[in-house]
C-alpha cells in the first residue's frame, strides 16, 4: 500500500488542564495538511460510507427479513459501536508522555492497525493483517456475485444461453484500470458515484414499496427468534466494515481535525440508508424476500433500473475492496521478491491478480448468505468490535471507569455475536451442502 505523505501533527502539546475530563484530552492535529494528494472532508465521507455499507444492498433487507423488526435493534447498536470503535482505533495511534518541562505531549507513535496490534500483543499484527485481508477480499467476491446476478437477470431472457461467468469476465477486465488506482483520494470519485447509485436504488425500492402500501406484510417480522436475530446481526456486522481501513482514511485526510464529524455524518447516513432500503423491501416483498433484493421485484422497467444501479454500485465499489486487499496482503521477505515489491508497478500487478482471483472465487462459491454469515461472525466481528475495544483498554494509560465499562461491554457483545454466528453459520453450511 502506498503510504500517504508524512504529516506534521505527530507531536503536539496537551492543553493546560483545569481539572475537568475534557481539559485532559489531547489537542487535535493541525487543522490542515498542505498536500493536494490528500482527501478533503467530502472525499473522506464518500470513502467511509462506501466502506461502511459494504454489500448492504444484499445484506440489510435480508438481515431484517430473517431477524424481523427485532433486528433493527442490533442495526442501530452496531452502528453506534462501529462509530465508537473507529474513533478509539484512531486514538490508539497516539501515546501520551510528559516532557522535560512537565507538560503532557501526545505523539504519533503508530501508523497502522497492525502496529497497534503489535503494540498490545507480540505478533498480533500478523493476525490482524490476515483478518483484514480475508474480510476485504470476501467483500470483493460478493461484489462480483452481485454484478453477475444483476447482469444475468437483465440479459438471460434475451440471451438464454448466457452464463453469469461469461457476463462477469468482461466486467472484471474493464475494471482493471480502476483497480490500479493508487490512493484513497483517487478512489473517492468512484465512491461518490457508488453512493449516487445506492441512493437511486434505495429511492427506487422505496417508491415501489409505497405503491404497494395496501399489501404490506409486517406480521412475519414480529415474532422473536434469537437465532434468527443473531443471523441478521452477523450480516449487519459484515456491512459496517469500516474499522479495518479507518486508519488509512485518517492518514489520507487533509483536515484531520474533522475526522470525528465526518465519521458521525457517514455513520448516520449509512444507518439511514440501511433502514430505508431494509424496511421498504421487507414490508413490500414479505417473507419471500430474495437474498438479492432486485430479484424480488416484478419484471419490468423498475426491475431493470434497480438491476443496473445494483451492478453499477458494485462495479464502482469493487476496486475499493481490491485496494484494501492488496494493501493488507502479507509482504515477502525474500530478497528478489522484496526488490519486485518495491517497484512502481508491483502494487498494480498485485491488484490485477487479486481481481482475477476474486473472479474465480465468485463463480465457484455458490452460497452468498452462508458465506456472509460465517465471515461476519468468524472474522469481521474481531476486527470491527473486539480488537478496537481490547487495544484501547491495553494502550490507554489514563482511562476512566466509564470507558473501561463501555469497552468491556463491547468486547463481551462481540464475543457473543462471534460464537453464536459461527455455530449457526457452520450449521447452515452443513445443511446447505447436504
Amino acid at each position: 500500500m502506498t503510504r500517504q505523505s508524512e504529516t506534521d501533527e505527530d507531536t503536539f502539546l496537551l492543553r493546560e488542564t483545569a481539572g475537568t475530563e475534557e481539559d485532559r484530552q489531547p489537542d487535535e492535529p493541525p487543522d490542515e495538511r498542505d498536500d493536494d494528494t490528500l482527501s478533503n472532508n467530502w472525499q473522506t465521507c464518500w470513502n467511509i460510507i462506501n466502506s461502511q455499507q459494504g454489500s448492504s444492498l444484499l445484506g440489510a433487507p435480508f438481515a431484517i427479513s430473517v431477524g424481523g423488526f427485532w433486528a433493527l435493534i442490533p442495526l442501530f447498536l452496531v452502528g453506534i459501536i462501529s462509530n465508537y470503535t473507529s474513533k478509539i482505533l484512531v486514538e490508539s495511534l497516539y501515546t501520551v508522555r510528559t516532557d522535560d518541562t512537565g507538560r503532557k505531549v501526545r505523539e504519533r507513535s503508530r501508523q497502522s492497525y497492525m502496529e497497534i496490534a503489535d503494540a498490545c500483543f507480540k505478533h498480533m499484527g500478523y493476525f490482524v493483517r490476515f483478518a483484514v485481508f480475508v474480510s476485504s477480499f470476501t467483500i470483493a467476491i460478493l461484489y462480483l456475485q452481485t454484478i453477475a446476478a444483476s447482469l444475468y437477470d437483465i440479459l438471460h431472457l434475451v440471451i438464454p444461453s448466457v452464463s453469469p461467468a461469461c457476463l462477469l469476465a468482461p466486467v472484471v477486465l474493464c475494471s482493471l484500470p480502476f483497480v490500479c488506482l493508487s490512493s484513497l483520494t483517487r478512489l473517492a470519485t468512484l465512491s461518490f458515484w457508488a453512493l449516487v447509485s445506492l441512493v437511486i436504488l434505495t429511492c427506487s425500492i422505496g417508491y415501489y414499496s409505497l405503491l404497494r402500501y395496501n399489501e404490506w406484510n409486517v406480521k412475519y417480522l414480529l415474532p422473536l427468534n434469537i437465532s434468527n436475530i443473531m443471523y441478521g446481526t452477523s450480516i449487519i456486522v459484515f456491512n459496517f466494515s469500516a474499522q479495518f481501513f479507518i486508519i488509512d482514511v485518517f492518514n489520507s485526510m487533509r483536515h484531520p481535525t474533522s475526522f470525528r464529524r465526518v465519521l458521525d455524518i457517514s455513520t448516520v447516513s449509512t444507518v439511514l440508508l440501511f433502514l430505508v432500503i431494509a424496511v421498504s423491501a421487507c414490508v413490500a416483498f414479505g417473507p419471500g424476500l430474495s437474498e438479492f433484493v432486485n430479484l424480488s421485484l416484478p419484471h419490468g422497467t423498475l426491475r431493470y433500473i434497480v438491476n443496473v444501479m445494483f451492478a453499477l454500485k458494485s462495479v464502482l465499489s469493487f476496486p475499493f475492496a481490491i485496494f484494501l486487499s492488496e494493501s493488507y496482503f502479507p509482504r515477502f521477505s525474500h530478497a528478489r521478491l522484496a526488490t519486485w515489491e518495491n517497484s512502481d508497478w508491483a502494487p498494480c500487478s498485485r491488484r490485477a491478480f487479486f481481481a482475477i482471483c476474486a473472479y474465480v472465487c465468485a463463480i465457484c462459491l455458490p452460497s452468498y448468505a452462508n458465506l456472509l454469515y460465517f465471515i461476519g461472525g468468524a472474522v469481521m466481528v474481531f476486527t470491527e468490535i473486539i480488537f478496537p475495544a481490547l487495544f484501547h483498554l491495553k494502550l490507554t494509560s489514563d482511562i476512566s471507569f466509564v470507558y473501561i465499562f463501555v469497552d468491556v461491554i463491547i468486547i463481551l457483545y462481540g464475543c457473543c455475536i462471534g460464537v453464536t454466528t459461527i455455530v449457526f453459520s457452520l450449521r447452515n453450511i452443513i445443511v446447505g451442502s447436504s
